[in-house]
C-alpha cells in the first residue's frame, strides 16, 4: 500500500518531503512522487539513497515517476 504525496515542493523536487514523511510515519512504507523528467528523477533517486532509503522508477513517458521506499524493491538487483 503506497501513499501518494503530490503537493510538496522543494529545491530537489519533492523527495525531501517524502523522506521526512517516511521518517515520521512508520505505517507508511512507500511514497510515489509526482511524475518528472529524467534529470529530476535522478536527483530524487540520489536524495533517497543519501538519506538511507531505496527508490525505483515506475510508469512510462511523461507519467514516469520515482517511488521512495523503506525496503529494497524485490526486482532491484544492483545498488
Amino acid at each position: 500500500v503506497g501513499v501518494f504525496l503530490t503537493s510538496a515542493t522543494c529545491s530537489n523536487g519533492n523527495a525531501p518531503a517524502a523522506i521526512a514523511r517516511l521518517r515520521a510515519e512508520s505505517s507508511v512504507t512507500e511514497i510515489q512522487l509526482d511524475p518528472s523528467n529524467s534529470f529530476f528523477r535522478r536527483l530524487q533517486h540520489k536524495k533517497a539513497v543519501s538519506e538511507g532509503f531505496f527508490s525505483f522508477s515506475t510508469g512510462e513517458g511523461s507519467s514516469r515517476s520515482v517511488v521512495v521506499t523503506r525496503e529494497k524493491p524485490a526486482h532491484e538487483d544492483g545498488e
